[in-house]
């Protein structure tokens, strides 16, 4: 099973909980190992998902603009704010808080970059 989008926490004992009241509880560290394993997965997973989107026409609702890098920090409608994916989007034409179709021209793990269309 693959997922398009994963989130991974390690559990943590919650007070006057079932699960807090159970033996055998596991170490810290294989929580985590557990955790980093899936989360890397998942990046060759989402990786391979985004570069399917090279070449496509998305959709960003514009965030925020970043003048180091010239470019503005964007969603799409699938893309929830700080947990999924941003897109990087080069264009002349944006306001924040507006919607510009984007073609998409590269691919990473979690993120896409492209140049605004319009």
């Amino acid at each position: 099973m693959q997922f398009d989008r994963l989130g991974v926490f390690t559990y943590s004992q919650e007070e006057d909980t079932p699960a807090a009241r159970l033996s055998d509880q596991l170490p810290v560290e294989v929580k985590e190992y557990r955790a980093a394993y899936l989360m890397e997965l998942q990046r060759t997973i989402a990786g391979e998902i985004n570069s399917r989107k090279v070449g496509q026409v998305l959709d960003v609702m514009i965030e925020q603009y970043d003048g180091r890098s010239d470019v503005y920090i964007d969603r799409t409608q699938y893309d929830a704010p700080e947990i999924d994916g941003e897109v990087y989007v080069k264009t002349d034409h944006a306001e924040i808080g507006t919607i510009i179709p984007v073609h998409i021209t590269h691919a990473y793990d979690f993120d896409l970059s492209g140049v605004g269309i319009g």
